[in-house]
């Protein structure tokens, strides 16, 4: 064997949040064309000329998602071994590793490492610079690969270089430095290395004895070499979590005198925070990079990612607004690390957006999508998840705050912000806020979390159907969006959204052929009609409260995590008999599902028509 791909997969699930999380690190996010940045690197690694096996390492808890995203693009009779760390230590450990684990199996290898969040865009560039790397490596050095700088860049370090020798190594530096740094012809580190086992197992020995000696301690490398297939082998948890955390450009390479760097133009990048991501979208006329469902107006230099919902913008400048079915982020773009100061706030009160793997829609062959997990759910992670939603929450119930607001009346919602008791920064927020570095703004969240980050004098209100974000000091700026919505003919997807009742609120979760899912609020003392369907027939299910049914001639209480189940035809009532709301999800099935298949019998007095 001559050339061994190891790629590195992991990572916290902060710079890319709350698209990415812990349990779903930047690695696994799809990109517009439906592969993820792990597919890329994988595709990249079994391109290359004789390669007959690749290890990836990655944490033991990702293993099923890395296994699922490999199989339908592996090549047959390709060798896929998978390395697990029972925790994340860096890349000097994820090294070392490796290292260990091929001075078993195939100790004249020359290994490569990849990390699993870049892209190159020139694949015929990359191939030619494994080449090359792999012919300085066969002299025992330790080879980087450099890129060419197209622009002072602050998110990257810098190798300062002679020819192929690596004369020293600078970290992220600021932007006149950076600049200075092309303007002297450095090139960017592009976190890639090339070398044969036998010189990095020696390197480790001579920089790094002590974190050699933990990863052999933790390893059974000699029972790995007998695997002539496809392998997993997991590293004892004992050992390994007493590694110090560290880069294997810290533990090894700034060490070593034996470094040799490959230049490059590869069309690379690193996919480090939202302001890169962005990059990949080619831009309108004003700046603006957009992905999924946007409405702006005098909107420039921003970045909007929506998931499922509409996003509108008006007023604004270079914001990147991410939003996600469990959370929304609004920032600054000129500051992207303030998002790790926002996942470190809600690390801190265990908040789930932080842990839980994110919600994606898959398609379902219905008429509005069904949101699921996308990987496995890792035990420990879920009770941690278990703590309150909430991170910063003021007085929802407020006396001046109408209960079926819409943020169409953006001037309302300016009026509700001022009865609101600010923050020190001036901030008025309703709902599951955080904040990191925001001035003067208004914020309202209904059933998610919204982040705000770097930003000043805005108003963000979102509903479950769209995300609205605006210079709170022009709130006539809304008219321009409802105007363009209009134009397009755009309104909320059948079915979708929540409809307000005299006696609380329904909100559709899911339609498709025969079926449909609502998510049912019912206020305090509030009754439905009595009623029948001719067509249909309704699971109910409890989540909160205590729901006082009529079923036919049977009356009951159903509390929480109790159901019932009315057939077609069958009379009923649905009450609410406590002093809470009562939280319901109502399963319709049947031929016709729509509202005016409803017989009331009596309505109560006030009470809604539909329902």
């Amino acid at each position: 064997m001559s050339l061994l791909p190891v790629i590195l997969a992991g990572g916290a699930g902060k710079r890319l949040w709350p698209l990415s999380r812990h349990g779903f690190p930047k690695p696994f996010i799809r990109l517009e064309n439906g592969e993820t940045l792990i597919q890329k690197a994988f595709q990249r690694a079994q391109a290359l000329p004789d390669v007959c096996e690749i290890l990836t390492v990655t944490r033991a808890d990702l293993y099923s998602q890395t296994t699922r995203a490999y199989h339908r693009i592996a090549r047959a009779k390709l060798t896929t071994g998978y390395l697990l760390e029972p925790v994340a230590r860096n890349t000097a450990a994820a090294v070392a590793a490796a290292t260990v684990l091929c001075q078993a199996r195939h100790p004249d290898a020359t290994l490569l490492f990849l990390t699993a969040d870049h892209l190159i865009g020139d694949s015929h560039a990359f191939e030619q610079a494994v080449l090359k790397a792999s012919r300085l490596a066969a002299g025992d050095d330790l080879v980087i690969f450099g890129i060419r700088p197209s622009r002072a860049e602050v998110s990257y370090g810098y190798i300062q270089a002679d020819g192929n020798r690596v004369v020293r190594f600078v970290e992220k530096p600021d932007r006149p430095t950076a600049q200075t740094y092309v303007d002297s012809g450095f090139l960017w580190n592009s976190g890639m290395l090339c070398a044969r086992v036998s010189t990095l197992q020696a390197q480790l020995a001579q920089h790094t004895p002590d974190l050699l000696r933990q990863v052999q301690a933790g390893l059974d490398a000699k029972a790995a070499a007998d695997h002539a297939g496809s392998y997993r082998i997991e590293i004892d948890a004992a050992s390994y979590e007493s590694i110090a955390s560290g880069s294997i450009d810290y533990e090894l390479l700034e060490k070593s005198k034996q470094i040799a760097v490959v230049a490059c133009d590869l069309d690379w990048s690193d996919v480090g925070n939202w302001s890169t991501l962005a990059e990949r979208r080619l831009p309108d006329t004003d700046g603006n990079r957009l992905q999924g469902e946007t409405v702006l107006y005098e909107a420039r230099g921003c970045y909007i990612h929506s998931t499922s919902r509409l996003v509108a913008v008006a007023g604004v400048n270079n914001l990147v607004v991410v939003d996600t079915p469990d959370a929304a982020l609004v920032m600054n773009n000129q500051s992207p690390d303030l998002v790790e100061q926002i996942v470190a706030q809600l690390h801190a009160s265990q908040h789930p957006s932080c842990f839980q793997q994110a919600l994606e829609y898959q398609s379902t062959g219905a008429d509005t999508p069904l949101e699921t997990e996308p990987a496995d759910t890792d035990e420990s992670i879920g009770e941690r998840t278990a703590a309150s939603y909430v991170v910063q929450k003021k007085a929802a119930s407020h006396r001046g705050s109408p209960a079926d607001i819409d943020w169409i009346d953006i001037g309302r919602w300016n009026s509700i912000g001022e009865q609101l008791a600010p923050d020190t920064n001036g901030n008025r927020s309703q709902g599951a806020v955080v904040l990191a570095h925001a001035q003067n703004c208004t914020i309202h969240a209904t059933d998610r979390l919204v982040a705000a980050a770097g930003v000043g004098d805005m108003t963000i209100i979102d509903t479950s159907e769209a995300l609205l974000v605006i210079d709170s000091r022009r709130p006539q700026l809304v008219n321009h969006l409802l105007h363009t919505l209009r134009s397009r003919g755009l309104n909320p997807p059948p079915g979708r959204g929540t409809v307000y009742r005299s006696w609380g609120t329904y909100t559709v979760l899911e339609t498709g052929r025969d079926f449909k899912i609502k998510r049912l609020r019912v206020k305090p003392g509030a009754s439905l009609s009595l009623q029948m369907h001719h067509h249909r027939s309704e699971h109910w299910v409890v989540l909160e409260g205590t729901a006082k049914v009529l079923n036919g001639e049977q009356e009951m209480l159903i509390e929480r995590h109790q159901s019932t189940y009315i057939p077609a035809g069958c009379l009923h009532r649905l009450s609410n008999a406590g002093t809470c709301d009562l939280i319901m999800i109502e399963v319709q099935s049947g031929p016709y599902l729509e509202e005016d298949d409803i017989v009331r019998f009596d309505p109560p007095p006030g009470a809604g028509r539909a329902g």
